[in-house]
Protein backbone atom coordinates (compact mmCIF):
# COMPACT_ATOMS: atom_id res chain seq x y z
CA UNK A 1 0.00 0.00 0.00
CA UNK A 2 1.36 3.44 -0.85
CA UNK A 3 0.32 6.86 0.35
CA UNK A 4 1.02 10.24 -1.22
CA UNK A 5 3.61 12.41 0.49
CA UNK A 6 2.32 15.85 1.40
CA UNK A 7 4.50 18.85 2.14
CA UNK A 8 4.07 22.60 2.39
CA UNK A 9 4.50 24.57 -0.82
CA UNK A 10 7.65 26.69 -1.06
CA UNK A 11 5.67 29.69 -2.41
CA UNK A 12 8.40 31.02 -4.68
CA UNK A 13 8.03 34.54 -6.05
CA UNK A 14 9.77 36.25 -8.95
CA UNK A 15 10.13 39.97 -9.65
CA UNK A 16 11.25 41.29 -13.05
CA UNK A 17 11.89 45.01 -13.44
CA UNK A 18 13.95 47.44 -15.42
CA UNK A 19 15.72 50.35 -13.74
CA UNK A 20 16.53 53.60 -15.53
CA UNK A 21 19.67 54.51 -13.62
CA UNK A 22 20.73 57.30 -15.95
CA UNK A 23 18.21 59.75 -14.48
CA UNK A 24 18.87 61.89 -11.39
CA UNK A 25 16.33 59.72 -9.54
CA UNK A 26 16.37 56.07 -10.73
CA UNK A 27 12.96 54.77 -11.82
CA UNK A 28 11.62 51.19 -11.90
CA UNK A 29 9.47 50.14 -14.85
CA UNK A 30 7.94 46.98 -16.24
CA UNK A 31 5.19 44.60 -15.20
CA UNK A 32 6.46 44.08 -11.64
CA UNK A 33 7.29 47.73 -10.89
CA UNK A 34 4.53 47.85 -8.26
CA UNK A 35 6.50 45.30 -6.20
CA UNK A 36 9.35 47.83 -5.83
CA UNK A 37 9.05 50.29 -2.96
CA UNK A 38 11.94 52.47 -4.11
CA UNK A 39 15.24 52.57 -5.98
CA UNK A 40 17.98 54.32 -4.02
CA UNK A 41 20.91 55.90 -5.87
CA UNK A 42 23.85 55.40 -3.47
CA UNK A 43 26.27 57.10 -5.88
CA UNK A 44 27.50 56.53 -9.41
CA UNK A 45 26.73 52.95 -10.45
CA UNK A 46 25.50 51.91 -6.99
CA UNK A 47 21.78 51.13 -6.62
CA UNK A 48 19.68 49.58 -3.87
CA UNK A 49 16.26 48.21 -4.82
CA UNK A 50 13.87 48.11 -1.85
CA UNK A 51 11.05 45.57 -2.12
CA UNK A 52 7.52 46.61 -1.20
CA UNK A 53 6.70 43.09 0.01
CA UNK A 54 9.83 41.45 1.44
CA UNK A 55 10.55 37.75 1.23
CA UNK A 56 10.51 35.61 4.39
CA UNK A 57 13.49 36.81 6.53
CA UNK A 58 14.26 33.21 7.53
CA UNK A 59 15.08 32.52 3.86
CA UNK A 60 17.19 35.64 3.25
CA UNK A 61 20.23 33.60 2.23
CA UNK A 62 18.14 31.78 -0.37
CA UNK A 63 16.96 34.90 -2.24
CA UNK A 64 18.74 35.40 -5.58
CA UNK A 65 19.08 38.29 -7.99
CA UNK A 66 20.34 38.46 -11.55
CA UNK A 67 21.17 41.69 -13.37
CA UNK A 68 21.98 42.66 -16.94
CA UNK A 69 23.04 46.07 -18.21
CA UNK A 70 20.91 47.59 -20.95
CA UNK A 71 23.55 50.32 -21.47
CA UNK A 72 26.46 49.51 -23.77
CA UNK A 73 29.96 49.17 -22.27
CA UNK A 74 28.76 48.56 -18.70
CA UNK A 75 29.59 45.71 -16.35
CA UNK A 76 27.13 45.05 -13.53
CA UNK A 77 27.05 42.74 -10.56
CA UNK A 78 24.82 41.99 -7.62
CA UNK A 79 26.77 42.97 -4.51
CA UNK A 80 24.17 42.02 -1.87
CA UNK A 81 20.79 40.28 -1.65
CA UNK A 82 18.68 40.35 1.48
CA UNK A 83 15.03 39.48 2.19
CA UNK A 84 13.92 43.08 1.56
CA UNK A 85 16.52 44.61 -0.78
CA UNK A 86 19.05 44.04 -3.56
CA UNK A 87 22.20 46.13 -4.10
CA UNK A 88 23.75 46.39 -7.57
CA UNK A 89 27.09 47.84 -8.64
CA UNK A 90 27.85 49.03 -12.20
CA UNK A 91 31.18 50.02 -13.74
CA UNK A 92 32.41 51.03 -17.16
CA UNK A 93 34.92 48.81 -18.98
CA UNK A 94 37.82 50.59 -17.24
CA UNK A 95 36.36 49.69 -13.82
CA UNK A 96 35.11 53.16 -12.83
CA UNK A 97 31.61 53.42 -11.30
CA UNK A 98 29.06 54.34 -13.98
CA UNK A 99 25.30 54.73 -14.22
CA UNK A 100 23.31 52.41 -16.49
CA UNK A 101 19.89 51.11 -17.41
CA UNK A 102 19.39 47.65 -15.90
CA UNK A 103 17.20 44.60 -16.26
CA UNK A 104 16.81 42.76 -12.96
CA UNK A 105 15.31 39.41 -11.96
CA UNK A 106 14.81 38.73 -8.23
CA UNK A 107 13.67 35.34 -6.89
CA UNK A 108 12.81 34.43 -3.34
CA UNK A 109 10.51 32.48 -1.08
CA UNK A 110 7.56 33.82 0.90
CA UNK A 111 7.22 30.83 3.24
CA UNK A 112 9.63 29.03 5.53
CA UNK A 113 11.29 26.01 3.96
CA UNK A 114 10.05 22.85 5.66
CA UNK A 115 12.86 20.49 4.65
Amino acid sequence: MSRPVQSAQAKMREIQVEIDGTQATPVASGFDKLQISSVVDNGAGDYTIILKRPFNPENANKAKAFVQSLTADRVCSVSAVDYDRVTILVTDLAGAPADADLSILIKGCDAKYQF
